[in-house]
């Protein structure tokens, strides 16, 4: 009668001895398979980041947009002219 061990679990290959540890072939097919599986996402997430950077962009063009438009509204014209502030912004204590 056979004895319940952990090396009476499976049977090992003539020739074979359990070291307990992962063949090189092995390890080389989980790295193939992990190289392959960041070749299928990298893509999607370079996409994902071009696509965030787009929108930030778009998002500070949108609040430049705001911004100018409350300039507008607060001083009563488009721009400062030439440098020189209207005169509601001038501070006479200088």
């Amino acid at each position: 009668m056979m004895k319940n061990t952990a090396h009476t679990l499976w049977r090992l290959p003539a020739g074979r001895t359990a070291t307990g540890g992962f063949t090189l072939v092995e390890l080389l097919v989980v790295m193939v398979i992990l190289g392959l599986l960041v070749a299928l996402v990298a893509p999607n997430y370079m996409g994902r980041v071009d696509s965030a950077r787009e929108d930030a962009a778009r998002v500070q063009i949108e609040n430049l947009g705001a911004a100018l438009d409350m300039f507008r509204l607060d001083v009563g014209r488009e721009s400062i002219a030439n440098g020189t502030p209207p005169d509601e912004l001038i501070d006479s204590n200088i």
